[in-house]
């Protein structure tokens, strides 16, 4: 109680003290996943404490896909997109200074032969092309948003990911492969960048689970699947998503041990310069039906600190940092798991101890907090 106190505390006290220190990595290695699509104007609190936080990232991930903004197959051969949901997200993040990580994958029912899974066939991979152009055109790089509404802080979308944990369990059985998300990979790809050539295009944000020497279907695995099969892809950056390192540990160690192994499989796919974001990392502090190991409030807010005092610095090219999740999401409920968190409270403003912990701990890395940032270089990868 007395820790949570104090991490409070050096929040708040951090929150109004300004830069004085040089920071160790950009405000843009850090970012927060968090829910609210369905919470039309009731986002502002959350948004205000995720900024006041120091996050300059959210990846928000049902606003922008593709199911939510064209529900209905095209009409004589002509695509009509619903708008006014990734509309809201949107103006909500930019109001608040905040820079959308845009998952755009999830295709409709109409053009999926498995919920869940990829496009059916080469039709339906052109009919995602054509959304991901259409979407970029309009919050991407002088997209028709911003010019429609030139009185919100310009903050356009420049990371587009396509598929969350196609190579899982529930990915696999739904069709993905690595030779699909390679095709599609290539055609998104191409569309975006027509719109903006600096466009970050992530093809996943791949499940990543234990040991990747052990593990024939993890990310590293995929990425050389992938090139195998189309040799002139040009990757961007892969996302993973960790909740269990080598050994099936959650701890720090454990988790560096797996993104070792990862940059290791991507140097000898020759993809060893592509940077890493970490989609999704999370940790719970008790029993959950997801196979995680539970760990104590004290851990989980250590351990957020040390992965932000540690990794952006670290060789493994970490690009970006987006803990899993804000809150259990507003307008939503039931769609969030419980228990992973980092504030709460109904209007999703009220810090726990990892929440004061993580935002605390971004502070200070980016010389904004009251102790000077960490210094130095971790070999890790």
């Amino acid at each position: 109680m007395l820790l949570s106190l104090a991490l409070a505390a050096v929040h708040v006290a951090a929150t109004v003290v300004a830069p004085i220190y040089a920071p160790e990595v950009p405000a843009s290695a850090f970012g927060v996943n968090a829910s609210f699509y369905r919470a039309p104007g009731d986002a502002g609190p959350m948004l205000s404490a995720i900024s006041a936080g120091g996050l300059g990232t959210v990846r928000e991930g049902r606003g922008g896909n593709w199911s939510v903004v064209e529900p209905n197959p095209p009409r004589g051969g002509a695509h009509h997109y619903a708008w006014t949901i990734p509309d809201r997200v949107q103006a909500d993040l930019a109001a608040h200074g905040l820079r959308w990580y845009a998952y755009i994958g999830l295709t409709p029912p109409w053009d999926s032969a498995v919920v869940g899974g990829p496009p059916k066939d080469a039709a339906a991979v052109r009919d995602f092309a054509a959304y991901a152009k259409a979407f970029a055109q309009r919050y991407g790089r002088g997209g028709g948003f911003w010019k429609a509404h030139p009185e919100l802080p310009y903050l356009p979308v420049t990371d587009y990911e396509l598929a969350n944990e196609p190579n899982g369990p529930a990915g696999q059985q739904a069709g993905w492969t690595a030779a699909k998300l390679a095709a599609i990979t290539t055609a998104e790809q191409a569309a975006i960048k027509s719109v903006d050539s600096r466009a970050t295009v992530v093809p996943a944000a791949f499940s990543q689970l234990g040991d990747p020497a052990t593990d024939g279907q993890d990310a590293g695995s995929w990425v050389a699947s992938m090139l195998k099969r189309s040799p002139g892809l040009n990757l961007d950056a892969i996302g993973i998503n960790l909740y269990s390192g080598a050994g099936g540990s959650n701890s720090v160690p454990a988790f560096e041990a797996t993104l070792r192994g990862v940059r290791a499989e991507l140097r000898a796919a020759g993809a060893g310069r592509v940077p890493i974001d970490i989609d999704e990392i999370g940790w719970v502090t008790g029993p959950n039906r997801y196979g995680i190991i539970p760990i104590s409030a004290e851990q989980r807010a250590q351990s957020l600190t040390e992965i932000v005092s540690r990794w952006p610095q670290s060789n493994c090219d970490i690009r970006e940092i987006l803990p899993f999740i804000w809150s259990a999401g507003l307008g939503n409920p039931g769609e969030v798991p419980r228990g992973f968190e980092l504030f709460g409270g109904a209007h999703g403003d009220e810090p726990n101890q990892a929440g004061s912990a993580y935002t605390w701990a971004v502070e200070r890395a980016t010389g904004r907090g009251i102790l000077p940032p960490w210094r130095g270089r971790a070999d890790i990868c």
